[in-house]
């Protein structure tokens, strides 16, 4: 027989259904809210019965002496978690960044390469135009370095970009070419300067692996008007003065203003990196899914 001092204990409470978040059996509740008696005057008996019952699975948060007290289940005894509001964003998210534009560090960097590496491509291509009387063949045999990949331009991890200062020329334009061009094998550029620097003729064999060997750097030094004599082979490559005195240059939204931001990038260029600090590599988390940590 039921205990009816324990009846009517619970019918002086009540459940809000709005405080209840979920509820699959009697007990499954991840919130369970039991408000102040409705009569003020009652003790606090049914309080201290309702503790009782639930001794092994609540807590309790006191509210204002008006609003009595709240017991809830533990989340953890119930194995379920707080739901997240809906208005947090997702982690996978990323907030924009309206402070993030041309003038940023990752993107002054890629400029710089870019002009450099393209100027550097342009007049290789000029030179062994020259070399060969325009005779340069044609199709797969053509003597010319196509456009390549721009993973390392877009690259903009300072460890990368220290590395990159010392990356020879050939070991640039050695890589797979862009998706763009379609009618040359992916590995058209690494045959063609293997081929330059193993040339028959002494003369152009000497000029190709003195030229192929220079750095980024290098080639950046002389960008900014810096001289050595092993700049010889690249005499005639375009500075960044000569670039800027260009109409094109000054018609791709290239203002005073970034102009003398890149100027200063350049000079600076060794420095700004030296600088700055790569991010430490993640900790390899262990766990059932460590096959797929690379």
């Amino acid at each position: 027989m039921e205990d009816p001092s324990l009846n009517n204990s619970f019918s002086s409470y009540y459940l809000n259904p709005n405080d209840i978040l979920h509820e699959q059996n009697t007990f499954d509740y991840a919130y369970y809210c039991v408000f102040a008696p409705q009569n003020k005057d009652d003790d606090n008996s049914n309080t201290d019965l309702i503790k009782a019952f639930f001794k092994d699975i609540i807590e309790e948060k006191p509210t204002r002496e008006s609003e009595g007290v709240v017991i809830n289940i533990k989340p953890e005894l119930l194995g379920k978690k707080k739901k997240k509001s809906k208005a947090r964003k997702s982690k996978g998210k990323k907030r924009k960044d309206r402070s993030h534009n041309k003038y940023t560090y990752d993107n002054m960097i890629g400029k710089v390469k870019h002009l450099v590496c393209k100027n550097v491509l342009d007049f290789i291509n000029s030179k062994i135009f020259l070399i060969y009387k325009g005779e340069i063949g044609y199709g797969y045999y053509k003597k010319e370095l196509m456009l390549i990949k721009k993973d390392q331009i877009a690259n903009s991890k300072i460890e990368f970009n220290k590395k990159f200062l010392n990356k020879s020329l050939k070991e640039i334009f050695s890589v797979e070419l862009s998706h763009r061009i379609t009618n040359y094998p992916k590995m058209h550029n690494m045959i063609l300067i293997k081929q330059l620097m193993n040339e028959d003729d002494l003369k152009k064999r000497d000029y190709f692996q003195g030229l192929f060997s220079l750095t980024f750097l290098d080639c950046l030094k002389y960008f900014r008007n810096e001289n050595d004599e092993k700049y010889a082979y690249i005499e005639g490559l375009k500075r960044f003065d000569d670039l800027v005195n260009e109409n094109k240059f000054n018609e791709e939204e290239n203002d005073e203003e970034y102009i003398k931001c890149l100027r200063e990038c350049i000079d600076n260029y060794e420095k700004i990196l030296a600088e700055k600090k790569g991010r430490k590599a993640r900790k390899k988390k262990e766990g059932k899914n460590d096959i797929y940590n690379y």
